[in-house]
């Protein structure tokens, strides 16, 4: 993107003052977060110990009423049932907090012609009703409010729980036990509502959006503003929201700790800030979370009220910069102007009206005379081009000659299912010396021919084609492999001092596997087996071809084997280098072809062209030149 110097200069000043305003908003954003901060757990630490010791208070109280109900019953052991009612009666009456109250006795504890004995006593509907939980609900025995305070030997405050059969609500007791002769007798208990705690929510403004939660001993919701979660446990909530941090403070709240968080999820769904402390009586504990968004609410106000005073300034001072840079670019923006110009093409366009002795005024000049140079060099340019463009056409005729040579329709022979065959041809310039052939020369036999002619280019085009010309019509006249190579040799050394060829030539038996080859200075070719390993097929037979007159070749035979593949390369592969010098080798390319390990011959030379391609780092230094045959 281009941005204009004037726009720079603006930027360039506009940007640090940016910078440093920012600086200063981010500094009181912080402040005034930690001043918040440090106001809100100071008023939260207020508002959870007025609550707590209020509610300690009305716990104390309540529990007081029990236990001097088990005093009065272990001083007073001769008492009549009336005198029973009477006394849980009263209990209930004496505190709006107080819903029941219970007096349960061992079996056959009170009377030896009752097994059970728990005269109960309830508010329901304004008025104070009665029944023995032994005959009218359950026997009482294994629940929590009674059998805790008998195991205890002390008074307990129970876990929260529905009172289904007798209360009917859901609701916290406090159990105290009463003895006879030091032998447990029962236990007197008082029943809390857990509905009245949660109105004390409700009923409070500063509490709205936020959390008022008691938590029992054991983790579970004794108060919470979300009224379904009453009673259940909130670690078994937390462990499976998968939250170690909060569990961690959760264990803080129910060991009866006191300190302020920041939670998510606890005990609203938005972030919050909480303090919290135990009530010491009961065992329980209690928290009150604030709403990180209406902490934050007023600082966002001041902050916004702080960017759109920066603004506002940045604003005038862009103004201003505005002026004073049109004033100091004007020259710029004609220098750019014939650039764009010059851009285009126009080399006919001059820097105009810049008078000035200052460097801009030395860069108009200097732009001139640019012109006048670059115009010279464009017109001797262009007859250059057009004479490598001439050059290059030639070329591409040459290359797709040279191409048509080569066989390229696979698969070659389809009326052949005992063999498969592929090759590839990549030259490392338009066109080159490496060259594969293969043709029928009879209904049983098939010659094959790898061939790599020294140096690249046009010369070595040309030889090659002469070369498959020699070798196609040896072949087809029926001469050995070693008589096409001594007889192409003399042909070859025929006025030519400087090419010379390496060739692999062999006939293949499709019947029977055999192969009559004879090596003119060519790698030898290798046999992949089925499992992917391979080993050099063959060896040379003889020296290079086209270089040294009266050479003879020897030729030998060798036998390809169900399932393997011949594999023919030319020095191409063997000896691709990467940046730093390292050949591939014949090691490396047997790692190679047993990292390809398939059995199709064309999936075998894209995979290593490709490979190759790839050790070379796209920079391909020689003609890479490859053919698969593979026996099924």
């Amino acid at each position: 993107m281009r941005i204009p110097i004037r726009w720079k200069l603006i930027l360039s000043i506009g940007l640090p003052l940016l910078i440093i305003y920012s600086t200063f908003i981010w500094i009181e954003y912080q402040s005034l977060i930690n001043y918040a901060n440090e106001r809100l757990r100071n008023h939260l630490k207020l508002m959870t110990g007025y609550y707590a010791t209020r509610l300690e208070k009305d716990f104390s109280t309540v529990a007081q009423v029990a236990s001097s109900t088990a005093s009065y019953l272990t001083d007073n052991m001769e008492i009549t049932e009336d005198e029973l009612y009477q006394i849980i009666k009263k209990n209930v009456q004496q505190n709006d907090l107080i819903y029941g109250s219970c007096i349960a006795f061992e079996p056959r504890a009170y009377s030896v012609n009752k097994n059970l004995f728990a005269p109960y006593a309830f508010e329901n509907e304004s008025k104070i009703k009665t029944m023995d939980l032994s005959v009218d609900a359950y026997d009482y025995r294994n629940w929590e409010w009674y059998a805790a305070p008998k195991k205890a030997n002390t008074g307990v405050w129970t876990e929260p729980y529905f009172d289904e059969g007798a209360g009917n609500i859901l609701m916290c007791t406090y159990s105290v036990p009463f003895y006879l002769d030091d032998k447990f007798w029962g236990v007197a208990t008082i029943d809390i509502p857990l509905t009245p705690l949660q109105n004390l929510i409700d009923r409070d403004k500063e509490l709205a959006g936020g959390g008022f939660v008691i938590i029992s001993s054991e983790g579970k919701y004794i108060t919470t503003p979300f009224k379904d979660e009453i009673m259940k446990s909130a670690k078994d909530k937390l462990a499976q929201s998968n939250k170690p941090d909060m569990l961690h403070i959760l264990n803080k709240i129910m060991t009866g700790k006191e300190g302020y968080e920041r939670v998510e999820n606890f005990p609203v769904k938005d972030p919050s800030l909480i303090y919290y402390t135990p009530i010491q009586s009961t065992g329980w504990a209690l928290s009150i979370a604030y709403p990180e968004k209406a902490l934050m609410e007023p600082i966002y106000l001041r902050l916004k009220e702080n960017v759109y005073l920066m603004l506002i300034a940045l604003v005038l001072i862009i103004a201003c910069l505005l002026i004073i840079s049109f004033v100091m670019t004007r020259p710029i923006s004609k220098l750019a102007e014939g650039v764009h110009e010059l851009a285009t093409g126009n080399l006919d366009t001059t820097i105009e009206g810049v008078r000035s002795n200052d460097e801009l005024g030395q860069l108009s000049c200097g732009f001139n005379k640019m012109v006048k140079d670059l115009k010279c060099y464009v017109n001797q340019l262009t007859e250059q081009t057009a004479a490598r463009e001439a050059v290059e056409s030639e070329l591409r005729v040459a290359r797709e000659i040279q191409t048509s040579l080569l066989p390229r329709s696979f698969p070659p022979f389809p009326q052949f299912d005992s063999f498969d065959l592929f090759a590839m041809f990549e030259p490392a310039k338009q066109v080159a010396g490496d060259y594969y052939d293969f043709f029928l020369v009879d209904d049983e036999r098939m010659a094959i021919v790898m061939a790599d002619v020294s140096g690249k280019g046009v010369p070595a085009a040309m030889f090659m084609a002469i070369t498959r010309t020699i070798i196609r019509n040896l072949a087809l006249n029926k001469h050995t492999p070693s008589e096409v190579l001594n007889i192409a040799n003399d042909t070859l050394t025929q006025d030519n001092e400087k090419l010379f060829v390496t060739m692999f030539f062999g006939y293949y038996n499709i019947k029977t596997g055999n192969i009559v080859y004879a090596n003119a200075g060519h790698p030898p070719p290798l046999a992949v087996k089925p499992d992917g390993s391979s080993v050099e097929f063959g060896e040379t037979t003889g020296t290079l071809l086209g270089i040294f007159p009266d050479m003879t070749w020897d030729q030998n035979t060798e036998t390809l084997n169900q399932e393997e593949t011949l594999f023919l390369f030319t020095d191409g592969i063997s000896e691709a280098h990467d940046p730093d010098g390292e050949m591939v080798g014949i090691e490396g390319l047997q790692e190679l072809l047993s990292q390809c390990h398939c059995k199709c011959p064309k999936e075998y030379c894209n995979n290593i062209v490709s490979k190759i391609i790839e050790y070379e780092n796209d920079q391909q230094s020689d003609d890479i030149t490859v053919m698969a045959l593979r026996r099924n």
